[in-house]
């Protein structure tokens, strides 16, 4: 997919412009499905689409029209039509209209939707400059581009010499964040024995997002077969939450830190 990256309203910018190939980086990991048998003759059920006035069934790939709403109103439009529309408001172009720090935009607004920027052949020089610009003013670009008929904020960053985009979410497709009270009570003791006990547990080698591994889809497989082998499943032992209390867990934790500490002050001794 190749896309043209323009600026607007961006002193300076004015004639930066360049063409990069996007390509898809992620990809969601499919839930496996399970079509319902008939209770009959344990035949799959299809999902049929039937009309309201008649009770004809329709195939979705016979439907020559589709639904618009305006206002309270509904009206059919021509799915050539509606697909003539789309493909006049497609656009390949990124259009960056801010700088900014990534700090700047919360985690929140990311969507799972990442590419990478390959060099276009036209615009090797283009690319690495940008990248440099991006990279040395610690910013990344913000704008908008459209993928796949849908529209997507967008942020450009560099990431080991290369340029990633990150498409985000609009406003008003994230729901607020549920409140929580302030008004209850904290144990300042515990929290200030629960950041010692944080240090404990970094790590000192590099974060490597490949130790973790799907092991679902595998474990869900062997029970499968084991069912079909009239096998018995395994009982499932839901571990019940423990409540402890608060001020034994305090001197727990005390106890824990000190047993940390003593071999570190046995160790400079020596």
């Amino acid at each position: 997919m190749n896309y043209q990256i323009i600026h607007q309203k961006l002193v300076g910018f004015e004639n930066f412009q360049f063409t990069v190939d996007l390509t898809k980086l992620t990809r969601a990991t499919k839930n496996r499905s399970f079509p319902s048998l008939s209770n009959c003759h344990q035949a799959p059920l299809k999902q049929t689409k039937v009309c309201d006035i008649c009770g004809a069934e329709v195939s979705a790939t016979e439907c020559t029209h589709k639904q618009f709403k305006l206002g309270k109103e509904t009206y059919p439009v021509s799915a050539e039509h509606l697909k003539l529309i789309k493909s006049n408001l497609n656009d390949d172009r990124i259009v960056v209209s801010e700088f900014r720090d990534m700090h700047e935009i919360p985690e929140l607004w990311f969507t799972d939707v990442i590419f990478g920027a390959k060099q276009h052949k036209k615009y090797l020089k283009e690319y690495r400059e940008y990248a440099e610009i991006l990279s040395k003013s610690g910013k990344v670009a913000v704008g908008e581009f459209i993928y796949r008929e849908r529209p997507y904020p967008v942020m450009i960053y560099p990431y080991q010499g290369k340029l990633v985009l990150r498409a985000l979410h609009y406003y008003d497709e994230v729901e607020p964040i549920p409140t929580i009270d302030n008004t209850v009570p904290i144990n300042e003791t515990k929290i200030n024995l629960m950041l010692k006990t944080v240090t404990l547990n970094l790590k000192d080698n590099p974060f490597d997002i490949s130790r973790f591994v799907n092991q679902r889809e595998a474990a869900e497989q062997n029970l499968i077969e084991r069912v079909l082998r009239g096998e018995e499943l395994p009982e499932i032992k839901r571990e019940e939450m423990q409540v402890v209390d608060e001020s034994d867990e305090i001197a727990r934790l005390q106890e824990l830190l000190k047993a940390q500490e003593t071999p570190r002050a046995t160790t400079k001794a020596k």
